[in-house]
């Protein structure tokens, strides 16, 4: 009786996707316990950058705008959260650092204070002029040759998944383990090539990687998810690349360090949480049955 009430009182850690925030799916998490519950520390939210990044291109859609006063409000005051680093700083911070910790992978609560001020004090006060500035100072710190050159990244890798994907969709019978072990040095090179933010030298760094890839947990798991995502398109008979899977996979592997992925997505989403995650304690659920849990607690 002990042991099953201290594993029902363990603190979950949990990821929200993008889409939990929405119209139709927000009032639902915002009338539930999360708050409270949050308050309590029976929760912690673990944020990918991705999801603020997100959330905050409502800026630039005079429509959805107001929403985006009503989705930062809510996630700023879950004040039982961390925020993972973005995706190249995580893949420098672990070339370049011997023995990891779990906290190099979050934001410090001096970095974390400072990201909630300068939405509270610039987002929220509504000065669009400043945007742009804000989104490049807020969401990737030193790294700002990464997020101006965005959309190149985003087509060199769209480019390398359609070629692989082709490659899979000749091949029928490709087994994912044999496709990781032929293309993930290929795969790897084009992530350090784009991600990689520091100064030592790319090649040895790649060397490294091949020799122990268990030392590099978060870019070993991208590459996967990376190869993944073609590797879906050409399973599902699909020509086109699913257009969100290149930041789908972000939450995917942040898993990594939590227990419960909230979203609605049942299509890519579903299936590489399946793949990868499916057989472990962490769960995937859809709004209605996360709030259904948590009134549990």
């Amino acid at each position: 009786r002990v042991s099953r009430s201290r594993h029902h009182m363990a603190k979950k850690k949990v990821i929200f996707d993008t889409n939990i925030f929405s119209t139709e799916h927000f009032p639902v998490l915002e009338a539930s316990k999360l708050k409270d519950l949050v308050y309590r520390k029976k929760i912690l939210i673990l944020s990918p950058a991705i999801l603020y990044e997100q959330i905050l291109h409502l800026w630039l859609n005079d429509k959805k705008r107001p929403l985006l006063f009503q989705y930062l409000p809510f996630l700023l005051d879950l004040k039982h959260q961390q925020h993972f680093h973005d995706r190249g700083t995580i893949i420098t911070m672990e070339l370049e650092k011997d023995t990891p910790s779990r906290e190099d992978y979050f934001l410090s609560l001096a970095e974390k204070g400072h990201r909630e001020t300068q939405i509270n004090k610039q987002i929220l006060q509504a000065k669009p002029d400043i945007f742009e500035q804000i989104q490049l100072k807020l969401l990737t710190g030193k790294h700002k040759q990464q997020r101006d050159n965005f959309r190149m990244i985003l087509s060199k890798i769209r480019k390398t998944m359609s070629e692989q994907n082709k490659k899979f969709n000749s091949e029928r019978s490709a087994n994912f383990e044999n496709i990781f072990s032929r293309l993930g040095e290929s795969m790897a090179e084009t992530l350090i090539d784009i991600f990689y933010g520091g100064t030592l030298d790319k090649n040895i760094l790649l060397n490294n990687w091949k020799t122990n890839k268990g030392k590099y947990p978060f870019l070993t798991f991208w590459i996967r998810a990376f190869l993944y995502i073609a590797f879906h398109a050409a399973t599902n008979n699909n020509t086109e690349l699913d257009a969100d899977a290149q930041n789908d996979v972000d939450f995917i592997v942040c898993m990594k360090e939590g227990n419960i992925l909230v979203s609605e997505d049942q299509r890519f989403m579903k299936d590489t949480f399946n793949h990868f995650w499916g057989g472990s304690e962490k769960q995937l659920l859809r709004i209605q049955d996360f709030v259904s849990l948590i009134a549990t607690f």
